[in-house]
């Protein structure tokens, strides 16, 4: 638990810095044909073997983990590759939703798509926090040592009422 609530704390202290860092990118809505954005998601659990290197640009440094900015962009312009301290890396993308209700409505969205893409192959598990509705769905596979997620977080700071959607692929421990 302990460790899950360190996750939590550099998770919010990274999203802190990068938005305060850097003037915020106009976020692009691009409407790529289904099958083509079910390709990049296979492509990218293919990737995590390899650590994303290949997908990887930009590399910014940070007192708890690397962050590599990526061209690899599933969910607007936020698109980022993690590697904390133990070596391990994820792919993460965020989004902001202006209140609950639209968040429920994009995370399910998000599942559908992602059960239609991966297949029966791929087992899913929801978990609900008891910490302000948190919710994650996490897609795995037998002696597979990457998962894909999609996680409906309360925003915590200046907008109250906001929720963010994270799509994650990485190791199933570093899953939010």
């Amino acid at each position: 638990m302990k460790n899950l609530y360190q996750i939590m704390i550099s998770i919010v202290f990274i999203i802190t810095l990068t938005a305060c860092g850097a003037p915020k990118k106009e976020e692009v809505a691009v409407t790529l044909p289904k099958a083509e954005i079910c390709a990049q998601v296979k492509h990218l659990i293919a990737q995590h073997k390899d650590n994303f290197n290949k997908i990887k640009r930009k590399r910014i440094i940070t007192p708890i983990m690397d962050i590599w900015e990526t061209d690899y962009q599933l969910v607007g312009k936020s698109c980022q590759i993690w590697r904390w301290s133990d070596g391990k890396q994820a792919y993460m993308c965020s989004l902001t939703m202006p209140n609950k209700q639209a968040a429920i409505e994009k995370h399910t969205k998000a599942v559908k798509f992602s059960k239609q893409c991966l297949g029966n192959k791929w087992s899913v598990r929801n978990i609900e926090s008891k910490n302000k509705g948190a919710f994650r769905t996490i897609f795995s596979q037998p002696v597979k040592q990457t998962v894909a997620s999609v996680h409906r977080v309360k925003t915590t700071g200046l907008f109250d009422g906001e929720w963010t959607i994270y799509y994650f692929i990485g190791d199933p421990d570093k899953s939010l």
